[in-house]
């Protein structure tokens, strides 16, 4: 098998958004709880031999839940990695970075000096309180964005913003255009944009149909696609499918969420090629966030 990235999951279930698309409830367990279990160290030191032996440069720290509600988790995963692998990326919601005082920028220093080298922040809007609504629905006041991406920069972090593209809020070539301006306006050095996805199989009927009046119409991000195809400059095509681009100065991917073995199968036949080996914390190495039977070990 040839994996194309390292994802280790930090951390439980537990998470402080409450978005309604949540991809963790729509998927398996895969054995975790609210908490985090205790880690399979044997495991982990194979799980990161597989990626070096396969020459994956990027480490990529998610959850089930919420990163950074399990801060020590994180620690204890970047003093495993630290070392081994260049580029060491955390996914996060961003709510505990900014509301968390000086506690937290305790850790994000510490990460830092660990090896931690990106900050990768979800969103779905630039606007802050279209964000929160979809975030933190149940809060008046949600992240500030602008003042956080500043935070982060000042610490030293390369700062990604992953657009989760919804029906209504980033969806057409303008407000994407706007989106992009105010990447390039809060100097976020990267910014990926994947539409919502819905799983093939979902374990919650309730998250799928909330999900599914949530994707955009195809024929939007047909329009997305053919707009930047034209307008901007190609800078990397991934494996997978997602591609770089140098759009009006401003680092773009554009990239889907959920990865199939679809009609591009025979190409998976050929070179035995998988996007992502996960490591979790219980020992399981998993190719797959939704498929039970995905295991290597």
């Amino acid at each position: 098998m040839k994996f194309q990235t390292f994802s280790v999951v930090v951390g439980g279930k537990a998470c402080n958004a409450r978005c309604p698309f949540c991809i963790s409830h729509m998927t398996v367990d895969q054995g975790m709880e609210m908490e985090s279990p205790e880690w399979n160290l044997r495991n982990f030191n194979i799980a990161i031999r597989l990626a070096e032996r396969n020459n994956i440069d990027t480490v990529i720290l998610t959850g089930k839940g919420e990163p950074t509600l399990f801060p020590n988790d994180i620690t204890f995963a970047l003093k495993k990695l630290h070392g081994h692998f260049p580029l060491v990326e955390l996914q996060t919601n961003g709510i505990m970075l900014q509301t968390g005082g000086e506690q937290y920028k305790r850790y994000l220093t510490s990460w830092y000096n660990l090896g931690l080298t990106t900050i990768s922040l979800s969103m779905c809007h630039f606007d802050n309180d279209l964000n929160r609504q979809i975030y933190q629905p149940h809060k008046k006041f949600g992240t500030n964005s602008e003042d956080l991406i500043k935070y982060l920069k000042g610490i030293g972090f390369t700062v990604r913003v992953s657009c989760i593209g919804l029906k209504g809020y980033i969806d057409t070539c303008d407000k994407l255009d706007e989106m992009v301006i105010w990447c390039k306006v809060n100097d976020v050095d990267q910014l990926t944009y994947r539409t919502v996805a819905v799983p093939q199989e979902s374990v919650s009927a309730t998250f799928k149909e909330a999900t599914k009046l949530l994707v955009p119409f195809v024929k939007d991000i047909e329009k997305i696609d053919e707009h930047l195809r034209k307008n901007a400059t190609p800078l990397w095509r991934l494996p997978y499918g997602a591609v770089v681009y140098d759009y009006r100065g401003q680092n773009l991917c554009f990239s889907n969420c959920l990865t199939y073995w679809g009609d591009d199968e025979k190409d998976h036949e050929e070179d035995n090629s998988i996007r992502q080996l996960i490591f979790f914390p219980d020992g399981k190495i998993r190719y797959d966030w939704q498929h039970s039977g995905a295991v290597i070990l």
